[in-house]
This record gives C-alpha cells, structure tokens and sequence, in this order.
C-alpha cells in the first residue's frame, strides 16, 4: 500500500473511533495520537470538531494550545481558522481566539482587535503584541538566551490608526499601538518605520483622551 494512502487510513480509522465512541473525544491520548499525525487533513478535522464542540473545551486553556500548536504548524489551518473568526456565527469563536491569540501574526492581531469589539471581551495580551511586533533570535553572548528584535510593523501600524476610535479603554487597536510603541522604546524599532503610524491620515498619535474633570478655563 502507498504511504500516503497508509497515512489516510490511519487518520480515516482515529476519526472513526471516536464517531463510534464519543469518549473518545474527551480522550488525551486520543487527542495527542491525532496531533502526532502531523498532517494538514487530521489538523483540519480536528480543528473542526472543537469548533462543533464535539471535542471538549471545558480546558479551554489545554484545548487552545492545542489548536495554537496545530495553526503554528499548519499554515494553511491559520488561513482557515482566520476564515472561521471573520465568519463570528461560531459558538467557540472566544476558543479559537484564544488560540490564535497564542501566537498571532499582524493578519490574526488585527482580526482579534475587530474581534475584541465584537464580542465585547479582552482577547490580546502583551505576547500576542509582542509576537507580532518582535522576533526573538538566539543571543550571541548567552548560551540558550534569546535577544529580542522589532520586525518592521508599518503596515500593521496604520492599518491600526485607522481601527481607532477614541483611545478610551474600549479602543483596542488604539492600546495595540500604544504597547507597540512601549515594545519599541524598549527594543528599538526598524529604520525605516516611522514614529507617527500614518501621517497622511491626518489622526494624531498619540490619541489624546481629554480629562472628564478638567474645566473649560474660557
């Protein structure tokens, strides 16, 4: 038999256990044999059946680093996943945001900005900027350190500005920018990006929030 064949029928057959016996699901082991199979169709149907909730997400933080470990191999399962968020009709959308939160790229930071609006929760973290905005690169003077570098954010910095709205608590792109910004006072930022994220849009950066207890001095 044809290993790519062998390979189907491997996959075809772990599937196939747990449509008949749905413990399986909730199984580790069963889970972990299917990851293992490190092919883009298990990863896919995997990503799947967490979505129909077939799998359990009761661990949600067990079941979103799963699928993050998946989307970091995979990278056609991130473009589709990233299709799943935009389509928002999921019931485990917050799951997979989660996941792709892990490790996102600019594509997947802005998605969850447009997603942290919608669902009306916090879904970036300052490693979900830092992942975007940074890469890490084994250190020249420390064995198994890591240097931290900026990568060049442009584009992902005015696609930001425009996402803005009134640099409240409830403007996430616009605390997006402003922690890409700490990242690069701490860290340097590429020679060619510019301090001001789109100066042609005519929006001032920072946003500045005015003072609800100020008085008019007029």
């Amino acid at each position: 038999m044809a290993p790519i064949l062998v390979i189907a029928s491997i996959e075809d057959a772990l599937f196939k256990l747990a449509e008949d016996n749905v413990a399986f699901y909730d199984s580790h082991a069963w889970r972990d044999a299917l990851r293992r199979r490190d092919t883009l169709t298990s990863a896919r149907r995997y990503l799947d059946l967490v979505m129909e909730g077939k799998i359990n997400g009761r661990d949600v933080r067990r079941t979103s680093q799963e699928i993050a470990g998946l989307l970091n191999t995979h990278s056609e399962l991130r473009d589709y996943a990233y299709g799943l968020l935009n389509d928002g009709t999921s019931p485990k959308a917050a799951l997979l945001a989660n996941a792709v939160a892990e490790d996102a790229d600019p594509e997947g930071l802005l998605l969850l900005v447009e997603l942290e609006k919608r669902l009306q929760r916090s879904l970036i973290s300052w490693r979900t900027i830092e992942g975007a905005a940074t890469q890490q690169v084994p250190s020249e003077h420390r064995r198994d350190a890591f240097d931290v570098l900026p990568v060049p954010a442009t584009e992902l910095r005015r696609k930001l500005l425009a996402m803005t709205t009134d640099g409240g608590s409830h403007d996430a792109a616009a605390r997006v920018l402003r922690e890409i910004d700490k990242l690069r006072d701490e860290n340097g930022a590429p020679e060619d990006e510019p301090r001001h994220p789109d100066l042609a849009s005519g929006k001032p950066w920072p946003i500045l929030v005015p003072d609800p207890d100020a008085r008019d001095s007029g």
